[in-house]
């Protein structure tokens, strides 16, 4: 579990079996989010002049 103020992130790494793992987040109200990591590191987005 990790976030910051008033909200959460729980973030789960499952391998294999990933339709029970969707089923059970389904009948639990948890709504599945795909991720990848990056190894680039941090980067500038904008720049303001």
């Amino acid at each position: 579990m990790s976030g910051a103020g008033g909200g959460g992130f729980f973030m789960v790494y499952a391998p294999r079996d990933h339709a029970a793992l969707d089923e059970f987040m389904g009948r639990h109200g948890l709504r599945r989010m795909h991720y990848h990591l990056d190894t680039g590191g941090a980067k500038i987005l904008t720049t303001s002049p």
